[in-house]
């Protein structure tokens, strides 16, 4: 028997656990994603300084395993080097603490955070720098257009693991419904500066910091090898400043962190990264949605909430059930 295609659309952490689901059960898996790499916000990037540089972890600085399968997923990758835990303190300065207990079991990425999707990646058939812009159901399957390649078709199904906003445009007409429901959801921006410095004295005691809800800054982290600083913008600032000029945006994130960081020092290198989709404000509710009619699937961190573990729930829960009912399906 021919093994059912699946195409998946975004190599993201929810994608990325939905394909290793899938293929565990003989599903023919072909993964797209427009970036240069898998992991999405699971990213890392290295800031070149007079003698060295420093790496920042630019999207998460971490992230926590908190059910049993999840958790499972992190164990495997630890004794494998992808994760390790993170060794940091934080200092929580708000009126409210984040939902969690201090005693969670926070990881990252080894060597970079980007190590955890790459080790997802595994034995995956990904194709990076493959932006899809159109979905077309032929006699044959579902067909992918690309910007810039040939199109592929040929799929009995699709998997859309992208931010909300991007679900809606891509499956306007392929899928209304499933698109209605990514349109419900909402995604805040998030301007992050990133800032490296040759003398790392100067720090203080904690390696995250959650400053006052008055502040325009909503976390400041320092990055693993003590040589750079992280800072994200809230959702309502980010969302003011979206489209400013990055070196108006450098400036601004500079004296916000010299107000809540005093005597810091200047930076030897100072920039920023804006992400268009960073944190869920409003999600679907469920792990996933599927339309058995057309064989269009959709999941990501959009469904659940904010967190690296709820992405990768998302996934790997469409995964099992996709499984099944294309399983059955195809025996019918």
């Amino acid at each position: 028997m021919t093994p059912l295609r699946i195409a998946i659309i975004g190599a993201g952490i929810a994608g990325l656990a939905c394909a290793r689901r899938l293929q565990r059960s003989g599903v023919a898996i072909q993964m797209f994603d427009k970036a240069r790499r898998v992991g999405g916000r699971l990213s890392s990037r290295r800031l070149a300084l007079r003698e060295g540089a420093a790496l920042v972890d630019h999207g998460a600085q971490y992230f926590t395993a908190r059910t049993p399968e999840f958790l499972e997923c992190c164990t495997a990758a630890l004794a494998a080097g992808a994760v390790l835990p993170w060794p940091g303190r934080l200092d929580d300065q708000r009126a409210a603490a984040l939902a969690g207990s201090a005693d969670d079991v926070r990881y990252l990425g080894n060597p970079d955070m980007n190590a955890l999707p790459r080790w997802l990646a595994q034995d995956l058939r990904v194709h990076c720098e493959a932006e899809v812009c159109g979905l077309r159901r032929v006699a044959d399957g579902w067909t992918l257009d690309f910007r810039a390649s040939p199109s592929v078709g040929g799929f009995d199904a699709l998997v859309v693991a992208l931010p909300a906003e991007q679900t809606a445009v891509l499956l306007a007409t392929a899928a209304p419904a499933l698109a209605a429901e990514a349109a419900a959801a909402c995604t805040a921006p998030c301007w992050a500066g990133l800032l490296a410095f040759s003398d790392s004295a100067r720090w203080p005691d904690w390696w995250g910091l959650r400053p006052p809800t008055d502040q325009p800054l909503a976390w400041l982290a320092r990055s693993r090898d003590g040589r750079g600083l992280i800072a994200h913008a809230t959702p309502a600032w980010s969302r003011a400043h979206l489209e400013a000029d990055p070196d108006a945006v450098t400036a601004a994130l500079l004296e916000a962190i010299a107000a809540l960081v005093p005597g810091l020092g200047q930076p030897e290198v100072a920039t920023v990264h804006r992400w268009r989709y960073a944190l869920v404000e409003r999600a679907a509710g469920s792990a996933y949605s599927y339309d058995p009619a057309l064989g269009v699937a959709v999941c990501g961190d959009w469904r659940l909430g904010p967190r690296v573990e709820l992405a990768w729930t998302s996934g790997h829960t469409l995964g099992g059930a996709l499984a099944g009912l294309l399983r059955t399906s195809s025996q019918a």
